[in-house]
């Protein structure tokens, strides 16, 4: 494996650590099963963006490259679920957001392990693979992703004036702290990919470790001491 994948792997232990320690503070708070899951899922997505660079056989790496988008998928609606309840829950979501949520994110596995988000695979021992994408998949991926992180930190934004002064640089440091994370994931996993670039995908989720330091030092050890 190259200094890339072990990167990866490095990745994905420093967001599992952090995942299990805040889920085990306090499993039964709803902040933090959230951003657990989001910390969990970070942590799988790493791993298969490192398996998938270093598999060789076609079929393990659409399964894969499958499997990474399924997870980067799923961290935006978990992702969604926790700041709307971070730091506090203003107001509660209403059955049909819950079932909207639900359906759109069946529709999007559907796509994702039926036709699948990537086409042909062009294999590389050197720096990884190039895959062609489905260009209708992948923009319904797009707007499922970019939706609801959209929707994730207009929240985030409209508490930081709606909530007291001391609460709100808490807030503060959990947008901006994910927001670096949310962009250098966007650019280098789906803007780059979108024109064939997937020689730099493996950089994105370094970012996160980035992010898992500032939110889990400056919120959830913070709150204990």
């Amino acid at each position: 494996m190259d200094i890339e994948g072990l990167l990866l792997l490095i990745t994905t232990g420093v967001n599992f650590g952090p995942a299990f320690f805040i889920l085990l503070k306090n499993w039964r708070n709803k902040i933090n099963v959230w951003f657990a899951a989001t910390l969990f899922l970070i942590a799988v997505w790493s791993f298969c963006m490192a398996m998938f660079r270093a598999s060789f056989e076609p079929r393990l790496i659409r399964m894969w490259s499958d499997l990474y988008y399924l997870m980067a998928a799923l961290i935006a609606l978990t992702f969604f679920y926790f700041t709307h309840s971070f730091p506090v829950e203003i107001k509660k979501l209403s059955r049909f957001v819950h079932v909207t949520a639900l359906a759109v994110t069946i529709i999007l596995v559907f796509i994702i392990f039926s036709e699948g988000i990537v086409g042909d695979i062009r294999r590389s021992a050197s720096y990884g693979h190039d895959v062609a994408i489905h260009p209708m998949n992948y923009f319904l991926y797009c707007v499922y992703f970019f939706g609801f992180l959209a929707v994730s930190f207009i929240h985030l934004r409209k508490k930081m004036v709606l909530i007291p002064a001391f609460t709100k640089k808490v807030v503060e440091i959990v947008f901006y702290a994910t927001l670096l994370s949310a962009i250098a994931g966007s650019v280098f996993d789906l803007m780059l990919p979108l024109f064939g670039n997937y020689r730099l995908i493996w950089i994105g989720p370094l970012f996160t470790i980035v992010m898992v330091f500032i939110i889990v030092r400056y919120v959830f050890i913070k709150e204990i001491q």
